[in-house]
């Protein structure tokens, strides 16, 4: 197996026993069997960025995404929105600035 894939293993094996014990005692087993059978496959197709993309994904989601597509759970699945897209912070400012410098000239 290429080095680069089982670096990337040990990384995603890592990253699987980080999650919460709950569900490692469910699915810790399948996690790990899924990441060992996805690299090498991902490695052929998408090279390096695929990898990364893989461990990526497992380390954002920490067991919420992959439980709740188990589990079937409706709590799991109310996932609050907490970040702010910069370009619509930043349209929306020179939007309101904008429309402040308009006024100050008719007026």
């Amino acid at each position: 197996m290429n080095a680069c894939v089982q670096f990337c293993l040990r990384l995603y094996r890592a990253l699987a026993r980080a999650y919460p014990h709950e569900f490692q005692m469910l699915y810790g087993e399948d996690l790990e069997r899924m990441g060992e059978d996805a690299a090498p496959e991902i490695w052929r197709r998408h090279g390096v960025l695929g990898l990364a993309r893989l461990l990526a994904d497992i380390a954002r989601d920490g067991g919420g995404d992959v439980e709740k597509a188990a589990t079937g759970d409706p709590k799991l699945q109310e996932k609050p929105s907490t970040r702010k897209s910069p370009v619509k912070k930043a349209s929306s400012k020179k939007a309101s600035a904008g429309a402040g410098s308009k006024q100050r000239r008719q007026g």
